[in-house]
């Protein structure tokens, strides 16, 4: 049953694969957008849009890691445009400002920063969103998928790495 397995899949990807190589593991669509395959040999990255294949042997490898990072200025600037949001609504109530005509000027204030709030913290909540970096020796740029931590994530990780010490 797994033999067969594994032949319908160096037959789904045989033209990425060299001659001889077999697929181990694969991830279609399970990590990102992309599909990983994982073969006796190399890691092999494909992406349908933009069409992207990466390909690169276990040796150079330098680590894999998931990472997470918070972006907390985001949540900060969201802050501010909801407390400016809450000072132009209440404003508009001034003396000063009915006295020179200025209260739709402060409705349209507090709609700008209401949206800037909004937008900030949806910047914010999408960095929670974590990346799988795979960081290769002879590249300047590490390969970043972007992804939510599941299961497979340090099953991937073990793979490679696993593989890269072999």
């Amino acid at each position: 049953m797994k033999k067969e397995k594994n032949q319908k899949l160096d037959s789904k990807y045989k033209e990425y694969l060299l001659q001889g190589e077999k697929v181990i593991k694969e991830y279609n669509f399970k990590i990102g957008l992309y599909d990983i395959l994982i073969t006796d040999r190399r890691v092999l990255i494909k992406r349908k849009f933009p069409r992207t294949v990466m390909a690169f042997k276990y040796k150079d490898v330098e680590f894999v890691e998931y990472t997470a990072k918070f972006k907390w200025v985001k949540l900060i600037v969201s802050a501010f445009g909801f407390a400016f949001t809450f000072f132009f609504t209440k404003a508009r109530d001034n003396m000063f400002i009915k006295m020179f005509g200025l209260k739709e000027l402060m409705y349209l204030f507090a709609i700008a920063f209401a949206v800037m709030g909004i937008v900030y913290l949806a910047k914010f909540l999408l960095s929670a969103i974590g990346r799988l970096r795979i960081i290769i020796k002879a590249s300047s740029e590490p390969v970043e998928i972007y992804t939510r931590y599941t299961k497979l994530i340090p099953e991937f990780i073990k793979l490679v790495e696993g593989k890269r010490h072999k």
